[in-house]
């Protein structure tokens, strides 16, 4: 169930949703560490806020996508991954 559930959203998803599903999407602050010219970034670009826009922050807490985010899963792996399932199993 939770293999097809993930299956049928990789299939019907557009590309940033494919990424996501693979862990292949990344923050702003993962991409600004290997800026040598700006270094990492301490402001998320997306809300404004004077906070480091890790993928946590950008997923999870930004201010740009509360109206479309989820509710916060239990699950590590669906916080990362946005797996469909209730569960970590």
């Amino acid at each position: 169930m939770v293999c097809n559930g993930a299956r049928v959203a990789f299939k019907h998803g557009d590309a940033h949703a494919r990424a996501l599903m693979m862990g292949a999407a990344l923050s702003d602050a993962c991409v600004s560490i290997h800026d040598r010219v700006l270094g990492p970034c301490a402001t998320c670009a997306l809300c404004c806020a004077d906070i480091i826009p890790s993928w946590f922050h950008v997923c999870w807490e930004c201010h740009r996508f509360a109206s479309a985010r989820p509710g916060q899963p239990d699950c590590p792996l669906q916080k990362r991954f946005a797996w469909p399932t209730a569960d970590c199993h």
